[in-house]
């Protein structure tokens, strides 16, 4: 058992570095080079914006991890980011990933397209079938969808985490 993260006395030093870090989040300095996390072909482009959305973004996530850490008998919790395509999801998870473990809060950002039921090639062709077929409606149904993405293998994924595994297998397509 990894006792370093799996200690549920740490719940108490991470509410508190979350506390010193909702102060000084403003006073990061967001480079334009962060990790992108594991998202498979999708470019982190930072801008102001989405810096800016992601400073308003963080005291709130700050404050429902406070809630939800004393819950979990590891101090561990899952934040989700939820949202259409292209709207700026990678970007801000990338953002705010980069701020928590800047601040000393261990983060990382999981990709559910990672996750499609299908190789891209085919779900590429699925896209395009169903395109073709329904057009834009039919698409927009379906991406991100459940008919796309294996959300039973990564909601089992996230269970693990919070049930304090030492090592999670992850997949990355791209």
């Amino acid at each position: 058992m990894n006792t370093q993260h799996n200690n549920p006395d740490n719940s108490d030093i991470v509410i508190s570095k979350l506390i010193h870090a909702k102060a000084h989040a403003s006073d990061l300095i967001i480079p334009d080079d962060i990790p992108g996390g594991d998202m498979p072909g999708d470019k982190i482009n930072i801008s102001d914006d989405l810096i800016k959305k992601a400073r308003i973004l963080f005291p709130h996530i700050a404050d429902e991890i406070c809630i939800s850490i004393p819950n979990n008998p590891y101090g561990r919790t899952v934040i989700s980011v939820c949202g259409g395509s292209g709207v700026g999801k990678s970007v801000i998870s990338s953002i705010l990933s980069y701020m928590f473990n800047s601040l000393g809060i261990g983060c990382y950002t999981m990709s559910g397209d990672n996750y499609p039921h299908r190789i891209p090639k085919n779900n590429d062709a699925e896209r395009l079938r169903l395109y073709n077929e329904g057009g834009k409606h039919a698409l927009d149904a379906y991406l991100g969808s459940p008919a796309e993405i294996d959300f039973d293998k990564v909601n089992n994924i996230l269970k693990a985490f919070k049930n304090g595994a030492d090592i999670l297998t992850l997949k990355r397509m791209g």
